[in-house]
């Protein structure tokens, strides 16, 4: 089950799913918003971008600020969240605010300060994601030192007019103890302002809280129906979880390989690397309608392996070392299992590279080195590793 990301992270600007170490890509005429895939670039250009949209050459750097830069956009018009990539960009871009160039160093050089000046002006004038990015200023040390109490201060002031990105901000506050105590009734209730205002992130928290009991009485049928609600906005965390429900048989639902398969193939669908080994193991094992396939087994979980997840370079290692689907190479086995057993893959180190340096499988038998791989797995509690080491001769005793 894939956990909860209280965080401020950069994010999609239709689905709102957040990254981490994924590179957006920009809409290449505007250069202002953020896209996690073609699919939701195309989506958001027929929503309303195509109208706002304006071409890099035709903005211009000004320093007449406009009488009136209040407006009002859903949260799904406006969910750029690292610093400063929202809707309000292009109001500003049209009414010649310099503020997203100073930001984003469009056009004149980078400077946080100046762009907080800017900021200060909109929000003196009641402009809500004004107030929203300066709180996200505050948090993330832009132009401004750290002061997570001014944060709350200004996340709170466009929060309380219904702005939810701010609301979503709250509750990442308060559930993640970020200089408030921490208090997941308190996250719950602005999680929840946010996520019926159709936040995904939100949505998939409040799945998360009602999953895990954060502020709340565990609930699988609410966790599971607010994970569809995210689900359906192409969250693909909610799109992995609800795959993991059905591929357990969690959550108050009956085991459906099938309907798993297909929540797991709409997240890969946006490069969620868990689900492409989870549908590596759906076809390794052939279970409840989905049939055996190890040539389709091997093909997600080298998606995922290339991306470095230790469980899917175990599974191809263990596909190589018993010539499944594959032929046999026990060489290749070996250069799989060492990658995962080096990211502290406790099975890697046991089944795989100890046991193969303790047989002689592919390379020379090396019982130090068996040793010292099966010590890592017992550091980690692994029991098996504890019975083979018991069970290990000592070369010198022979």
């Amino acid at each position: 089950m894939k956990k909860a990301s209280f965080n401020n992270r950069q994010s999609c600007e239709f689905c709102s799913s957040l990254y981490g170490n994924i590179v957006l890509k920009a809409c290449s005429r505007c250069r202002l918003v953020f896209y996690c895939s073609k699919e939701c670039q195309t989506k958001h250009w027929k929503s309303g971008h195509k109208k706002l949209c304006i071409p890099v050459n035709d903005r211009r750097v000004s320093n007449q600020v406009p009488s009136d830069t209040s407006v009002n956009r859903s949260a799904s018009e406006t969910s750029g969240l690292n610093g400063i990539i929202c809707a309000i960009c292009l109001d500003s871009v049209k009414n010649n605010q310099p503020w997203p160039q100073y930001a984003k160093g469009q056009g004149v050089k980078q400077d946080y300060v100046k762009a907080r000046e800017w900021l200060l002006k909109a929000a003196s004038q009641g402009h809500v994601e004004a107030h929203h990015f300066l709180g996200i200023m505050y948090i993330n040390s832009r132009g401004v030192k750290q002061d997570y109490m001014k944060a709350r201060q200004w996340l709170f002031k466009a929060a309380s007019q219904g702005y939810a990105l701010s609301q979503h901000a709250l509750g990442d506050m308060y559930s993640t103890h970020d200089g408030v105590n921490l208090d997941y009734v308190k996250a719950r209730e602005w999680y929840l302002q946010s996520a019926l205002q159709g936040h995904a992130d939100s949505q998939f928290n409040l799945g998360i809280m009602y999953h895990e009991v954060h502020g709340v009485k565990q609930d699988f049928v609410k966790a599971r129906e607010w994970f569809l609600q995210a689900a359906s906005q192409g969250h693909a965390d909610s799109q992995f979880n609800l795959g993991v429900i059905y591929h357990e048989g969690h959550l108050g639902v009956k085991l459906d390989f099938v309907k798993a398969r297909e929540w797991f193939l709409q997240a890969v669908a946006q490069g969620h690397v868990e689900s492409q080994y989870k549908l590596g193991l759906i076809y390794h094992k052939g279970h409840g309608g989905v049939k055996l396939d190890f040539v389709q087994a091997r093909q997600w979980f080298l998606k995922s392996a290339h991306q470095g997840f230790a469980h899917s370079q175990f599974m191809l290692g263990m596909m190589y070392n018993k010539g499944e689907g594959v032929k046999q190479d026990f060489a290749i086995a070996r250069e799989w299992l060492l990658k995962s057993a080096s990211q502290g893959h406790a099975d890697s180190q046991v089944s795989g590279v100890g046991v193969m340096y303790n047989n002689g499988h592919g390379v020379k038998p090396d019982f130090a080195k068996a040793r010292q791989w099966l010590l890592k797995a017992a550091a980690q509690g692994n029991t098996n590793s504890l019975e083979l080491l018991g069970m290990m001769k000592d070369p010198l005793s022979n």
